[in-house]
């Protein structure tokens, strides 16, 4: 049998909440740069 290599990647986003990426206050600096990153993060990944 072999062994299957699995790669996985974690990034924390401290200070957001949950649906941050998606649902973000266009009004708020800190919650559109980070779901931004996030988005960027999200189609590196698949």
């Amino acid at each position: 049998m072999l062994a299957k290599k699995i790669e996985s990647y974690v990034k924390i986003f401290p200070g957001v909440s949950h649906g941050w990426s998606v649902r973000c206050d266009d009004n708020n600096e800190f919650a559109v740069k980070t779901a931004e990153e996030g988005k960027r993060t999200y189609r590196i990944g698949f």
